[in-house]
């Protein structure tokens, strides 16, 4: 039964990981590009809301206030991804309104309530849309960690999620890191392929609300997600040991972020392995 499910999982990760290069390669090629507005990453939020909907089943005609509608909520994110993606001239100001809008929306319609818990994760979406649209900061690196944040947060959280029997935040969370897997070797790819808004506001807004999902049923996890945080900042390690060690900069940039994201992964691991015992006791 459990080799079943997992080879279903599996079957499953492998059709939406060329479902979105299929998508994207299509998207990357539409005249629009042309002009410097990138739509590429529309692909994350349609293979994302079907591969939720085969998760979660279809949403409600009339969708309620709780942590089950992810699907309405990445649909909803994925046209003001794309509605700020066709408008690259808006002022800064103005796009970092309506990230914050973007922002309290799913954190509000996900717990129900405005507290003092809404604007802690109303923090994390914040801090994560800061560091998913910053750029390399080295002119020695040309590969935005965007793409390699989400993977490797999404695979902590899912391995979070299994440790402690939640399957289903198990399955959206490596779902992500799939899209995103894909998405990313879709951008080492000669095609005309950059990170836009979408990106970043459904990577983000996923990872918030299956964070969110994780913390209602376990409170217990809340120091190992914490621990996911710092894979935010691997880019500027990288730059650091690159300048002390000369063995990081024979290696590939993916070979240097892959190491250092196993420290805060294995870390959040035995953290919540630790917190499940404790929860058992």
């Amino acid at each position: 039964m459990i080799s079943s499910l997992t080879f279903t999982l599996i079957e499953l990760l492998t059709i939406i990981f060329f479902l979105t290069i299929i998508i994207t390669f299509i998207l990357s090629n539409k005249p629009l590009n042309s002009k410097n507005i990138k739509i590429s990453g529309v692909s994350i939020g349609i293979v994302f809301s079907w591969f939720g909907t085969f998760i979660l089943g279809t949403p409600d005609l009339l969708p309620s206030f709780n942590s089950s509608e992810i699907v309405i909520l990445t649909v909803f994110l994925l046209f003001l991804g794309l509605f700020l993606d066709l408008n690259p001239n808006f002022s800064k100001i103005f796009v970092w309104i309506v990230i914050l809008i973007a922002g309290t929306t799913i954190t509000t319609w996900m717990i129900n309530k405005v507290d003092f818990y809404s604007l802690f994760f109303l923090i994390i979406w914040l801090t994560l849309q800061i560091k998913l649209k910053k750029r390399p900061t080295s002119t020695n690196i040309t590969i935005s960690p965007t793409d390699l944040i989400i993977i490797f947060i999404s695979i902590g959280l899912g391995l979070n999620a299994w440790i402690n029997n939640m399957f289903v935040d198990r399955d959206l969370a490596f779902g992500l890191s799939s899209i995103y897997l894909a998405f990313y070797f879709c951008s080492r790819i000669p095609w005309n392929i950059s990170t836009g808004y979408c990106n970043t506001l459904i990577g983000g807004g996923v990872i918030i609300m299956i964070i969110i999902r994780l913390l209602d049923q376990y409170p217990n996890l809340l120091l190992s997600i914490l621990l996911l945080g710092f894979i935010m900042f691997i880019d500027q390690n990288i730059i650091y040991l690159s300048k002390k060690y000369r063995i990081c900069n024979t290696m590939p940039y993916l070979i240097n972020f892959t190491i250092l994201a196993t420290i805060p992964i294995a870390l959040s691991i035995l953290t919540a392995t630790i917190a499940s015992k404790l929860t058992i006791g």
